[in-house]
C-alpha cells in the first residue's frame, strides 16, 4: 500500500490526498522525482563555478563596446547592411557620429 503525499497547503493547512510516488514523499503534482534524475554539483544548471572574475567581465564589456562602435561605424559608411547585432547593448554605449566613433576606437 502506498503512503499519502506529505504536501500540506500553506493557506488552508489541508494535506494533499493523493498517493505519494514510489520512493518519494510527495505525489507527482507536488514535485516527486526519481533521485537519479536530480542533477547535483557541476551538472546542475544553476551551479556557480566562480570562473568569471570582475576583471574578466569588465574586459568582455569593453570589447563588446568596441565591437558595437565598429558595427555602428560600418553602418554609417555603408559597409554593413542587414540586421543589427541582437541583445542588450554594452554598458556605457551611446549612439555616436562617425567622427566620435573613430576617435574612441583609436
Amino acid at each position: 500500500m502506498s503512503t499519502q503525499c506529505a504536501y500540506v497547503n500553506r493557506i488552508t493547512g489541508i494535506r494533499c490526498e493523493n498517493d505519494s510516488s514510489y520512493g518519494c514523499r510527495t505525489c507527482w503534482q507536488h514535485g516527486a522525482r526519481a533521485p537519479e534524475t536530480i542533477r547535483k554539483g557541476k551538472d546542475h544548471p544553476h551551479f556557480k563555478h566562480g570562473q568569471r572574475t570582475i576583471e574578466s567581465q569588465l574586459k568582455e564589456s569593453r570589447q563588446s563596446l568596441q565591437l558595437r562602435y565598429l558595427e555602428d561605424a560600418g553602418r554609417l559608411i555603408g559597409m554593413i547592411v542587414g540586421n543589427k547585432t541582437p541583445g542588450r547593448k554594452p554598458k556605457g554605449y551611446a549612439k555616436l557620429t562617425l567622427s566620435e566613433i573613430l576617435e574612441r576606437l583609436t
